[in-house]
């Protein structure tokens, strides 16, 4: 529901309740020092009124059966506001929610909470558009940040969690595996001169083996701890030094070839950067054992 269309039905609802209803519009004020102005069908508050609190909370709205009830205006005293559906009493449906910051979030809500699509945007520009969870960021979703940066991908209890794509401001973007909003697991850094990492990240740092290679699929192959480089050694695809292996073709760290075939022992990669036979032993061309590790999103090493 926009919010032009919500004003336009609850203006409605006055003028409805001022013409056939004048007669029961009461005000009433309570022990408390609360105050109620508005309709009442046997002693309870039912159809269109407002009540405001002692402590200068204010609703505007519907009600049924004494509860706030369909749609209204709700103003805290402290500055927050909401504009939308209430069910017995809660937020609940469609609304406009904006908090003493003047962050704001417009969607979906169920008891007092945000549940289901909208949108929250903060005071300071940054955004999210996706799906809530009693209260959090859940499932499928966008946040953009007011630098440029941009997520797109899953989201966990609030946190970027799962698989995405960060879009960040210098250009370059990753796609992989998060876990508490870093980068953790496999995944792929581009950037921007078309030069890509593929490899395995903890807590946001390059952890474990990657691959280096830039538009022209040459490469190394690295080891990192923390984002600590420990070793590097060249890759190169090898036409008189050929791997026999799942059908494609493998580049080769090794530098024994026995009739133009690899021979012996070093390290494969598939010239998709998909895949790594780390230790590979390798007779006449076809490998006898080694540790396969792959570099896809959402695999472990």
């Amino acid at each position: 529901m926009t919010m032009h269309k919500f004003l336009n039905h609850f203006l409605a609802l006055v003028l409805f309740s001022l013409y056939f209803s004048e007669a029961q519009a009461q005000r009433v004020v309570y022990a408390n020092g609360d105050k109620y102005e508005g309709d009442l069908l046997e002693g309870l508050r039912h159809g269109v009124g407002v009540y405001s609190w002692s402590n200068g909370d204010v609703y505007e709205g519907e009600f049924k059966a004494d509860q706030l009830n369909g749609e209204g205006v709700f103003k805290w005293s402290d500055g927050r506001l909401y504009e939308g559906e209430f069910v017995k009493g809660k937020r609940q449906g469609r609304g406009r929610y904006i908090n003493s910051l003047r962050d704001s979030y417009e969607g979906a809500f169920f008891a007092n909470r945000m549940h289901g699509s909208g949108k929250f945007v903060w005071a300071n520009g940054d955004s999210f558009v996706g799906n809530y969870l009693n209260g959090k960021k859940n499932g499928s979703g966008e946040f953009v940040w007011s630098n440029g940066e941009r997520y797109e991908g899953q989201f966990l209890d609030d946190d970027i969690s799962g698989t995405g794509i960060h879009y960040y401001a210098d250009g370059s973007y990753y796609i992989g595996s998060f876990a508490s909003n870093q980068r953790n697991g496999s995944g792929v850094l581009v950037l921007p001169d078309g030069g890509r990492y593929n490899g395995f990240y903890r807590d946001d740092q390059k952890h474990g083996y990657g691959l280096a290679y830039s538009l022209d699929r040459a490469g190394s192959l690295e080891y990192w701890e923390q984002g600590v480089l420990r070793i590097s050694k060249g890759l190169a695809l090898r036409e008189g030094c050929r791997v026999i292996h799942e059908d494609r073709n493998w580049l080769f760290s090794g530098g024994s070839c026995v009739n133009g075939l690899a021979h012996g022992k070093g390290d494969i990669v598939s010239i998709d950067h998909e895949k790594l036979i780390h230790g590979a032993v390798l007779v006449l061309g076809r490998l006898v054992e080694g540790q396969e590790i792959s570099f896809l999103a959402g695999d472990s090493k």
